[in-house]
């Protein structure tokens, strides 16, 4: 019996040492999760407000991640507001892109080649602009 415990205990205890979490930071999954539906060429095929929707969201769930607070909940004019203290010229960028966003997706607006090569252009610098870095990581 005693054997038999400590074979129990010794499984026990191995199976919970074993169960490490990677956490992966925000700014990798949104920029892997940009460069997918760059492959998608949604866009390209006429898909406007499908596209803008996606980037929104790419952009709405990492500043939720990043900043810690409900940004998938929000409208836009909320979650800038909640970003005040970034500089304006980073701000800027993902203003734009969620303004342009809300007027593709609600008010079924049309957007040129420009304006959308520009949209992800201005998420991906924004998400590089404002990652974690290494030594915010270890904190």
């Amino acid at each position: 019996i005693l054997l038999f415990l400590i074979y129990y205990l010794i499984k026990k205890y191995r199976k919970v040492g074993a169960k490490i979490k990677i956490v992966v930071p925000p700014h990798i999954t949104a920029l892997n999760k940009l460069q997918n539906l760059k492959k998608q060429k949604l866009w390209q095929k006429g898909e406007l407000k499908e596209y803008y929707s996606e980037l929104s969201f790419i952009l709405r769930e990492y500043t939720e991640d990043r900043f810690i607070f409900p940004a998938l909940e929000l409208p836009t004019s909320d979650i800038i507001k909640n970003l005040e203290k970034i500089d304006t010229k980073i701000l800027s960028k993902l203003e734009y892109v969620l303004i342009k966003a809300d007027n593709i997706k609600y008010a079924k607006g049309l957007s040129l080649e420009e304006e959308n090569k520009e949209s992800i252009e201005n998420s991906i610098k924004f998400i590089n602009l404002t990652k974690i870095e290494k030594n915010e990581l270890s904190k």
